[in-house]
């Protein structure tokens, strides 16, 4: 019957060297993921060795002991427990909880040997592994490697883990595995489009020119075929432009990161030294796996880092955004108001203002730049600056929105022309306006009519000479104007049918003897019924005005 070994790990990377390099070879091997599990295979398979990692879920290593050291069963199974340099309370535990025998990681072949020397030979001498029968003899053969493998990744897997630098990492997996395996030379390239590259500190034991040569000679058409691995017995003979460091034994394996060859780690060994077996290649392979599984790991982080930046970023200009927005909405004895700004994105490109320009009168802007996001959010900011700046020299709406124009087009962004609509109101109700290519206010009369303020010009940005013209109404106490821009229109239910300027108009024909509040919140709902819920593509913004002489605000 087959020996039976079972391994408890839950790093799924140990396992599969166990599984790797011992089945196959005559013995049955049963792994386990956690304590629970470990528990359930021993008493079902009754293995002759368990190898059993003390950190795992569910149970720890302690308590898989001492559960099976408890039970008649399974009491005279032999235990190896693994723990981690220089931890004897561990030991100390473990000891209690009847382990037969600690192996600390990471791995000796040699401390290892003498060990299952002692482990397989119950009276304690040593035993020559020439000398046991062919199938322990082999047990104790595969072991070695598979611990020899361990070792490594289990060093190797400890100090990458803590790497945030590729090349660094690609450092360190080298150093390793040149020591392991011992080879007199070693260096890891990167191929990056059509040249490559020996990353810093990734160069042992060799001249860059010579491993760039070999790279160049023996790894470009491995890289170009898809290949992920080489071993050659007789490099110099076969390389041009031999040096006295050539290696004459190569062993390579690829590093895969997103399943593509993305460079490769080399070995290099001297005529005077061993070739490199199937066993070095798989343990390369093993450590170009493990390599490249921390590569994906520092990528996705920084991934991550940059994600979680950015969207600190959008909040603060989000923020900052808002406090653009006006907070003071009632102007006494001239007019109260309300706005309404919910960008598609987390910063948009509508824009909306309310500022008085002397004791008597407010002026009202609202503005949509072409664009969604960080682009449209910064030029809406560059308006705002230009309206303030300027009207602080002049209320001549037109010359204004002249101003307005041909500073946008010395400022020109290509093919952004941003939409704008400008007013003044006095405390007299008198309402002037100016409209560059803007949608047309909707004048909502106490008395119930409605009409909307139709003077206008181009859009900004277009032309240098165009002109703009004003317009103007007499607001009565009560009166209400409604501001907005064409993400109201362009809303769209479930069926692709936006909104529209009618369904808008029918609306506002309901609005008569509301507050500018009541206005904004019965807009706001009408639209998300509308909607249904759909995601709107555009910005959302409005600002509802009343003329509040001879009113209470």
């Amino acid at each position: 019957m087959a020996n039976k070994i079972l391994a408890c790990d839950d790093e799924p990377f140990i396992l599969a060297a166990i599984s790797r390099l011992v089945q196959g070879e005559g013995f049955s091997l049963i792994t386990a993921r956690d304590g629970e599990e470990a528990l359930r295979l021993a008493k079902a398979e009754h293995p002759d060795v368990v190898l059993l990692d003390i950190r795992m879920p569910r149970k720890d290593g302690f308590q898989v002991c001492r559960e099976l050291k408890a039970a008649q069963e399974t009491r005279d199974i032999y235990i190896i427990m693994l723990t981690a340099m220089g931890q004897e309370r561990d030991m100390e535990q473990g000891y209690g909880c009847g382990a037969d025998e600690f192996l600390t990681k990471p791995f000796s072949p040699r401390a290892l040997k003498a060990r299952l020397h002692e482990l397989l030979d119950s009276s304690g001498r040593q035993v020559d592994v020439e000398s046991l029968p062919q199938s322990t003899q082999s047990l104790t053969e595969e072991l070695l490697v598979v611990y020899e493998e361990l070792s490594l990744l289990y060093s190797l897997s400890a100090q990458l883990g803590r790497l945030t630098s590729e090349d660094e990492i690609a450092a360190v997996a080298l150093r390793e595995a040149k020591e392991v395996l011992n080879a007199d030379c070693g260096w890891a390239v990167v191929f990056e489009k059509d040249a490559l590259r020996i990353p810093e500190g990734c160069l042992s034991g060799i001249e860059a020119g010579s491993a760039v040569e070999i790279s160049s000679a023996a790894l470009g058409n491995l890289l170009r075929e898809g290949k992920h691995h080489l071993i050659l017995h007789s490099l110099d003979e076969s390389t041009a432009g031999a040096t006295a460091d050539t290696p004459a034994r190569l062993l390579a394996s690829a590093v895969e990161v997103v399943g593509t060859p993305h460079g490769y780690l080399c070995l290099g060994r001297k005529g005077t030294g061993p070739i490199f077996t199937s066993a070095d290649l798989k343990l390369i392979d093993a450590v170009t796996s493990l390599t490249a599984v921390e590569l994906e790991n520092v990528t996705l982080r920084r991934s991550e880092l940059d994600k979680q930046r950015m969207v600190h970023e959008l909040e603060m200009a989000r923020k900052i955004q808002q406090l653009l927005l006006p907070e003071d909405f009632c102007r006494s004895g001239v007019m109260d108001a309300a706005g309404l700004s919910e960008p598609c994105f987390e910063i948009g490109g509508d824009y909306y203002d309310l500022f008085p320009i002397d004791g008597e009168s407010c002026l009202m802007v609202i503005a949509d730049v072409t664009g969604k996001g960080a682009p449209a959010s910064l030029q809406a900011a560059l308006i705002q600056g230009i309206v303030h700046g300027s009207s602080r020299h002049t209320t001549d709406l037109s010359l204004l929105m002249t101003t307005l124009n041909r500073a946008l087009i010395a400022r020109a962004v290509e093919g952004k022309f941003p939409t704008a609509f400008l007013a003044i109101i006095d405390r007299e109700g008198r309402l002037t306006y100016a409209n560059a290519g803007h949608n047309s206010p909707i004048w909502i009369r106490r008395s119930g009519g409605i009409a909307e303020l139709k003077e206008g010009g181009l859009l900004l940005g277009l032309r240098p000479d165009a002109t703009y013209p004003v317009g103007s109404v007499h607001l009565e106490p009560g009166d209400l104007v409604v501001l907005y821009t064409d993400g109201v229109t362009d809303c769209e239910n479930a069926r692709g049918e936006l909104f529209g300027s009618d369904r808008l108009l029918e609306w506002a024909s309901r609005q008569a003897g509301c507050g500018p509040l009541q206005v904004r919140e019965s807009l706001l709902s009408t639209l998300k019924a509308y909607c249904g819920g759909c995601r709107q593509t555009d910005d959302l913004t409005a600002l509802i005005i009343r003329r509040t002489s001879d009113l209470q605000s």
